[in-house]
């Protein structure tokens, strides 16, 4: 909602600002502190873990995530989002009269698509 109805170019450039200003703040956390944290007394025992993000989404890191019932579906839904522009294709399983379609029919509209946007397609 911060730029809608803003110029395009007016938009990026604050989404810059606000980026420049979060990586003067920010702090990597490493693996040692998580180690701290672990070990830390408390009387709630609390398993710590981290997700990085790397590259809008290009490669995901976690670190000790497999307990915990939150990072789960949480690091599903970071791999499922997309901040770049694709395409979906839908395809139809069955022809007309209701029969299974082979693999190959997927194959060959997959292979058209992808020679008219002259890129490979993530499957």
């Amino acid at each position: 909602d911060d730029y809608k109805g803003a110029e395009s170019s007016a938009a990026l450039d604050d989404f810059k600002k606000r980026v420049e200003a979060y990586e003067a703040q920010y702090e990597p956390l490493q693996e040692s502190e998580l180690d701290l944290l672990q070990n830390r007394q408390s009387s709630v025992a609390m398993p710590v873990g981290s997700v990085q993000i790397y590259d809008g989404g290009q490669k995901i890191s976690c670190c000790r995530t497999g307990s915990s019932l939150v990072a789960a579906p949480l690091i599903s839904l970071l791999h499922a989002m997309h901040l770049t522009r694709r395409q979906i294709l839908l395809a139809p399983e069955t022809d007309l009269n209701g029969v299974g379609l082979p693999p190959q029919c997927f194959a060959e509209i997959l292979k058209r698509e992808e020679e008219k946007e002259s890129r490979v397609m993530d499957v």
